[in-house]
């Protein structure tokens, strides 16, 4: 990939959750699916999108699940070396990757999950 190139992730190494590529530790669900396992910027606060997936699961009573494939997350997820290194090459080779889609994947698939909590316990929960 050269530097004036678009800049596009291929789509199995972006995260499910923030629709990026993951900046460090990446984690798959049992189908492969990735997510980023360690928060974007260190120090920044913010949780990795994995630890936000479960914490929105527990704060609804639910059952985290993969937000590319809807499967149930077990509690110990595999490590994904092949992606982490897939991951740096790349951001080697093109610094900037898609940065400003990060903010609206995580509020989309927010909402998402709500919804699909909502459809699936029923309004009376």
């Amino acid at each position: 990939m050269n530097a004036g190139d678009d800049a596009m992730v291929p789509d199995h190494l972006v995260c499910g959750m923030c629709l990026d590529a993951p900046p460090g530790r990446v984690e798959q669900c049992p189908r492969g699916h990735i997510l980023c396992a360690h928060p974007a910027e260190a120090g920044a606060g913010q949780d990795s999108c994995l630890a936000q997936l479960r914490a929105h699961a527990a704060g609804l009573d639910a059952t985290p699940l993969c937000p590319t494939c809807r499967r149930p997350l077990p509690a110990e997820l595999q490590r994904s070396l092949v992606a982490e290194h897939a991951i740096a090459r790349l951001h080697a080779e093109v610094p900037v990757l898609r940065r400003p889609l990060r903010t609206f994947g995580t509020l989309l698939v927010s909402a998402l999950l709500v919804l699909e909590v909502l459809v699936v316990a029923g309004p009376g929960r």
